[in-house]
């Protein structure tokens, strides 16, 4: 019989054996990555295929068809940003110019440094008459493919409906930012004057309404979005460009200078954490539902994405190199260490080899401590918070579609989507609220008995009460009426 092994504490001490199982662990994790990866492969694969059908659909002239093979290859893939990008022109082709607007926009969430991402959104916003927006989103576009021919003429034709164009670095206010660091540059920008910012602040608690109301003005909503939506998305596609390579800074306007390659920026201390989250958000057209993705540096939040479907690999490339880059909160740096939740499992091998030419180096999160840490902080372990709870995104009052009106220039909501809206979240709050009827109808009625079983004994008490003084038999005060049994 062979000696039994000395175990890792006995041969490395307590900390070195912790170091050895962690990366026994991490390499083991790898290997089997990598096989669970495959059905990932498949299903890029077979979102290839309904993608070539769906272009020979539209060839063929035949839209919905193609639009179909479109949506059911994004349930399959929903990283493809070519995919959105057909899908907007596709509406365009229909004629409807909103749906062609999100899909552009959901094109851009996947990877803002595509040119025909920009393009086809400045294609929405021309269909629109929305001439500024056109003419900001081209421009966009120009950067990451310079004289192109074909957006230039788009372009030119947007800028010759406009006495003036906005400069999205030199008049266009950096949005959220500016809202708290600069409110009066950002209401300014708006066009809110003095008289209608008191306003607001007299609304109270309905000063949200009052702010929608008032940029219900068709270039006081452009402008909103402008600033709120396009410059961001503007400078994330140029920070990702340069730092991987795509585009050079002195390609880029002034104030782009100062934008790196990932390899040339210095590499920090500091770990950082990268974790998905369900929302409640579900698409309807492919019955996904929308992930929170976030890289977090201690308890700092680096950068953060709303994404469709389970974050893959193009996510998480994007919301690194955005945290690396562009952070939300400390200085632009490399990690050195990422650590990756056990959720994010299937992906952990592309993941190591994604930050490997970065200099940094992952480790997966067991099962174990992804269940600990899901008990501390009250959440599910595989990261579905809202299972009970997934609701269609057109069922939500945020999502409620805006029609424009072309003769006044008013951006209107559509009264009936409203009312629709109002009886489906009354139908699921009834829905809601019924278990806890139940239960208290429930209750009602145990009380109810528990009244009339109480007072039978009490008639039955007084009865006997008088049968007693009758036979000359006395009774302590209180015994038959319940008061010392608690029943009172």
């Amino acid at each position: 019989m062979s000696p039994k092994e000395p175990s890792m504490i006995t041969l490395y001490g307590p900390h070195m054996a912790v170091i050895r199982l962690t990366e026994v662990w991490t390499k083991n994790c790898y290997k089997l990555s990598d096989v669970m990866y495959q059905r990932v492969r498949d299903d890029e694969d077979h979102s290839l295929e309904l993608r070539l059908d769906g272009n020979g659909a539209f060839r063929g002239g035949e839209l919905q068809k193609a639009l179909d093979c479109y949506w059911k290859a994004i349930a399959l893939n929903p990283e493809d940003s070519s995919l959105y990008n057909n899908i907007s022109l596709v509406y365009a082709k229909m004629g409807d110019s909103l749906q062609a607007l999100y899909a552009a926009e959901e094109s851009l969430k996947v990877d803002p440094a595509v040119s025909k991402s920009w393009a086809r959104l400045g294609d929405a916003y021309r269909m629109m008459e929305r001439w500024q927006l056109a003419h900001l989103a081209y421009t966009a576009a120009l950067e990451m493919m310079p004289n192109d021919a074909d957006i230039l003429a788009r372009q030119s034709d947007a800028r010759s409906h406009l006495a003036q164009v906005w400069d999205i670095d030199r008049d266009v206010p950096d949005g959220m930012r500016d809202f708290i660091h600069s409110p009066s540059l950002y209401f300014k920008w708006l066009g809110l004057g003095k008289d209608d910012l008191m306003e607001m602040y007299k609304a109270g608690p309905d000063q949200d309404d009052f702010i929608d109301s008032l940029l219900e003005r068709r270039e006081g909503h452009s402008r909103h979005i402008a600033c709120t939506k396009i410059k961001e998305d503007v400078k994330n596609a140029r920070a990702l460009a340069v730092a991987t390579g795509l585009l050079k800074p002195e390609t880029l306007p002034a104030c782009c200078k100062d934008l790196v390659r990932i390899e040339d920026l210095p590499r920090g201390f500091e770990s950082w954490t990268i974790s998905w989250t369900d929302t409640p958000l579900r698409h309807k057209q492919t019955g996904l539902n929308r992930h929170t993705l976030t890289a977090m540096s201690g308890s700092r939040m680096r950068s953060m994405l709303t994404v469709l479907g389970t974050p893959g690999v193009a996510a998480v490339r994007k919301l690194l190199i955005s945290g690396m880059t562009n952070p939300m909160f400390g200085q632009p740096e490399r990690p050195t260490i990422i650590f990756v939740a056990h959720r994010m499992f299937p992906i952990f091998s592309k993941i190591t080899e994604l930050v490997k030419p970065w200099g940094a180096r992952t480790e997966a999160e067991t099962a174990a401590k992804a269940q600990k840490s899901a008990t501390h902080n009250d959440t599910d372990w595989n990261g579905y918070n809202h299972a009970d709870g997934y609701y269609d995104e057109e069922d939500s009052d945020y999502f409620a579609p805006l029609h424009q009106d072309y003769e006044n220039g008013h951006l209107m909501k559509c009264e009936a989507h409203q009312q629709a809206a109002a009886a489906r979240q009354k139908l699921k709050v009834q829905a809601q609220l019924e278990p806890r009827i139940k239960q208290q109808q429930g209750e009602h009625q145990v009380a109810r008995l528990m009244q009339q079983q109480f007072e039978e004994l009490q008639h039955r008490a007084r009865n006997l009460q008088r049968a007693l003084v009758v036979v000359g038999v006395s009774c302590p005060e209180g015994l038959l009426s319940g008061r010392r049994s608690g029943l009172g």
